[in-house]
């Protein structure tokens, strides 16, 4: 399972209710980082 998430300005990170559901308690997950800057081309005038 793959989603994209983001995190509030707060530091909140939200899951869709989908991806809570389908997890039990105590689940770890490993977090990949990729900022959109990496993840897009730039247009700098």
């Amino acid at each position: 399972m793959s989603e994209i998430v983001e995190v509030s300005e707060s530091g909140t990170l939200q899951l869709p209710a989908e991806i809570l559901q389908a997890i039990g308690p105590t689940t770890r997950f490993v977090v990949e980082v990729e900022s959109y800057a990496d993840s897009v081309e730039r247009n700098i005038a």
